[in-house]
């Protein structure tokens, strides 16, 4: 019996105690969702930050690589707003999708290379508030290449049909997209290609005769390009004029510079004699086939004392005229762009030599020549007119260029015109092309 009494009692206390047990159960389970709790915030609380930091780095790093190619492009072709002699810097605070994120663009040319560029570009990554997130930082050399070039392979390219007249003299080869027609008394001295027929009571002889030939690529006439030009990634400015005739006289009050002797080198390059002291000593730019020397000893080859417009912003010595122009007694070094016709008047003495890889003569009308006037051009020509002259004297070396309609029927019909393919002034820079070869990137470091 008491045995009984004693397992009863024990049975009551333990169900006195079993909710104390739950209790801290219950307590046990809470603590340890507790601390999974702040473990998982504590986890997510760092694992955030880091997921928003790397975001920023990836973004900033992106952003330091396409500001490169932002310098890139500028440098091909440069805004409106680099002044002439000067290429695009870069720029700071340059937001690319116009978010608060921005990049900061430093561009420097080698002093020794001048085709090489160093960009340095950081991109910033900000957060909404404004605070900095992210910044990447990018070092590129690029190598730029020049502006696209046409070659002249032929003494006289045509872009339609031409007549060769008498007493003209073409020693080089001839092409034309389009017939060829040869007049008794004239004369080629190379090989005449045409994409039509070909008919020659000409002399030379021909070395050879090519009808049904293809068609040629050629660049067009076009003057509108020259306003400002790009070498380089390096804007130049012309000189402009308003007046309608040159000569000597008015190429010094239009800012010309006058008597500096020329001297066309064997190997196609040009000495700049500094006869005028200072004059021309500090002249730069004017590319790797120009020198400027003190004095012509030693230097072999034509020597031409000429007006010019040559400076460190005009490198090519580029005038452009703002109409017609006439052309009384000049020699010339530079580039001559006509929007319209150019005369050389009866009786003058005209010479243009054109610096290295420029044309001599840009000029979309008719190029007329006119009685007994002797007319000398070193340089690629480019006519979108007529040539015309009855009783003139012409002497060419380079290579011409007529996409209108060629020679006039009764050109040097009492006169005479020797046009001399020469390679080393057969070669011309495109201003008309708005991009050139792709940048060379030589170097990248972050």
């Amino acid at each position: 019996m008491e045995r009984a009494l004693t397992i009863g009692r024990r049975r009551a206390a333990h169900r006195r105690s079993a909710p104390g047990y739950a209790l801290v159960l219950v307590l046990m389970f809470a603590a340890l969702v507790t601390i999974a709790g702040t473990g998982f915030l504590a986890f997510h609380s760092l694992e955030a930050p880091q997921a928003y930091n790397m975001r920023g780095a990836v973004r900033a790093d992106y952003l330091a690589g396409s500001a490169v190619s932002i310098a890139s492009h500028y440098l091909a072709i440069p805004p409106s707003t680099v002044t002439a002699g000067n290429y695009w810097t870069g720029a700071s605070g340059l937001s690319i999708d116009g978010t608060t994120d921005t990049v900061d663009i430093t561009v420097t040319r080698d002093l020794v290379r001048p085709t090489i560029y160093t960009v340095s570009s950081t991109g910033i990554v900000r957060d909404p508030d404004g605070t900095v997130r992210a910044r990447k930082s990018v070092t590129a050399d690029i190598n730029t290449p020049p502006p696209k070039s046409w070659t002249l392979s032929r003494v006289f390219n045509s872009a339609g049909a031409t007549t060769i007249t008498n007493h003209t003299t073409l020693k080089g080869s001839l092409h034309a997209n389009g017939n060829v027609t040869g007049q008794v008394g004239s004369s080629c001295q190379g090989v005449i290609t045409a994409t039509g027929s070909i008919s020659w009571a000409g002399g030379g002889p021909p070395s050879s005769m090519q009808p049904n030939s293809t068609a040629l690529a050629l660049p067009t006439v076009n003057t509108s390009a020259w306003s400002r030009y790009v070498v380089h990634g390096v804007v130049y400015q012309p000189r402009t004029i308003s007046s309608s005739s040159l000569g000597t006289l008015s190429v010094v009050t239009e800012g010309g510079t006058l008597s500096s002797l020329f001297v066309l080198l064997a190997n196609g390059k040009i000495a700049v004699v500094d006869l005028l002291g200072s004059l021309l000593g500090g002249l730069l730019g004017l590319g790797a086939d120009v020198q400027v020397v003190t004095s012509s000893s030693g230097l072999t080859g034509a020597s031409l004392s000429a007006s010019h417009f040559l400076k460190s912003t005009n490198p090519g010595g580029v005038l452009v005229s703002t109409g017609d122009l006439d052309l009384n007694s000049l020699a010339l070094v530079g580039t001559l762009v006509v929007p319209g016709r150019l005369r050389v008047r009866s009786l003058q003495t005209v010479s243009i030599t054109s610096m290295p890889n420029y044309p001599a003569l840009v000029v979309t009308g008719d190029l007329e020549v006119e009685d007994w006037s002797n007319f000398t051009v070193n340089g690629p020509v480019l006519v979108g007119g007529r040539i015309r002259g009855q009783r003139p004297t012409i002497n060419a070396s380079g290579a011409w260029l007529s996409t209108g309609a060629g020679f006039d029927s009764d050109f040097v019909s009492g006169g005479s015109a020797a046009l001399v393919y020469t390679t080393d002034f057969a070669d011309f820079y495109d201003f008309s092309a708005t991009v050139g070869h792709p940048m060379t990137l030589l170097r990248w470091t972050e």
